[in-house]
């Protein structure tokens, strides 16, 4: 199996695993993974209502672009890109897409 299908078993199976997870606090509010065919899009959803107000936002955001899987968004505490890491995929090869171009490179992930 080449790197990029590597990174993207890798991808899907966290994110499934993550989907799975549900906050007692909001027992109500559900975790939904959609990607595209190709397996190059990963967008981790949450949703649902909580009181008396309906939740939609993205937790997390990868695109595999160039090789390399871009971090388009984590609205979450976790070190994602330090996780994935330890699952095999190379920093250099995680692009933290919302961090400014000259700040990238500092941690040891991907400029581009």
């Amino acid at each position: 199996m080449d790197r990029i299908e590597v990174y993207k078993e890798v991808l899907k199976e966290e994110l499934e695993d993550r989907a799975t997870v549900i906050n007692s606090d909001f027992p109500d509010v559900r975790m939904h993974l959609i990607h595209n065919e190709s397996l190059t899009d990963f967008i981790l959803i949450r949703f649902g209502w909580h009181e008396h107000s309906y939740r939609h936002h993205v937790v997390f955001h990868f695109q595999i672009i160039d090789d390399k899987i871009w971090l388009h968004q984590n609205n979450t505490d976790v070190p994602i890109g330090e996780i994935l890491a330890e699952k095999g995929i190379s920093k250099s090869d995680i692009v933290i897409g919302f961090i400014g171009e000259l700040e990238r490179g500092l941690e040891g992930y991907g400029v581009a």
